[in-house]
């Protein structure tokens, strides 16, 4: 073997290893016990999914239940063994939003449903604009891991305005955070069970609504706040290039 094929052999061996040893570390973040914990969160999303279109109620409310009553775990695990990766504050968001936004489309075609088959009555406004939260829960998201990364609960709120910060202070372990909090899971649920279960029980009373829709109106200010923080760093990152260029 030739001197250059022999180093060439060393550098394809040499990159083998390397590669063999990234999977190696991708598969130990995956299996991470807080990662582990948002695969069983997407396994009761894409149940939720799966059996929301026609099947049970309750099941369906169940998975969704069981779902966001598991969010706060993987983030106390990630904490206590010192586990908290940039992957899994990803992870745990996505999985947040697509719980939610199969409430809301769920919520809003069971409304629809509802008033298409009540004698021509129309569906609820809100049935249009259902897809709304969804949206801006996503912009979020895009905006506050592109700004703040696995850090985003505190790199994002530094130079918020003070009620911001009143909402997000200790990871929104706060009274603020905690309406906030209620408001963006407990509302979509709510709507959900409104518009598959009978009317007049426990679940499906009004009450619930005036209780979590100042939350949720709370949230959805933090959320086009940040959208906005974003858009305007993007702003002045774009002006200092260009007179960069300008001037070059």
């Amino acid at each position: 073997m030739s001197l250059a094929a022999a180093s060439l052999a060393t550098r394809v061996s040499q990159e083998q290893e390397r590669s063999r040893a990234a999977a190696r570390h991708h598969f130990e973040v995956l299996m991470l016990p807080p990662n582990l914990v948002s695969h069983a969160r997407l396994a009761l999303a894409l149940a939720l999914a799966a059996v929301g279109g026609g099947g049970p109620c309750v099941l369906a409310l169940g998975l969704a239940a069981a779902c966001i009553a598991l969010d706060p775990l993987d983030g106390w695990l990630a904490r206590l063994l010192g586990q908290e990766t940039a992957f899994g504050a990803l992870y745990d968001v996505a999985v947040d939003n697509l719980v939610r936004a199969l409430l809301w489309a769920g919520a809003a075609a069971g409304a629809v449903s509802s008033g298409s088959s009540g004698g021509g009555s129309s569906p609820p406004f809100w049935a249009a604009w259902a897809a709304a939260p969804a949206v801006l829960e996503g912009l979020t998201l895009a905006c506050t891991h592109a700004a703040g990364g696995a850090a985003w609960k505190t790199g994002c709120f530094r130079d918020a305005p003070r009620w911001v910060r009143a909402v997000a202070a200790g990871g929104f372990r706060s009274p603020a955070g905690a309406l906030a909090m209620a408001g963006l899971f407990g509302l979509p649920l709510w709507l959900y069970a409104r518009a598959c279960l009978p009317a007049g029980g426990p679940l499906t009373s009004d009450a619930w609504g005036l209780l979590l829709l100042p939350g949720r109106l709370l949230a959805a200010a933090v959320e086009v706040w940040l959208v906005g923080r974003r858009l305007g760093q993007l702003l002045e990152e774009d002006t200092a290039a260009r007179l960069r260029r300008s001037a070059g």
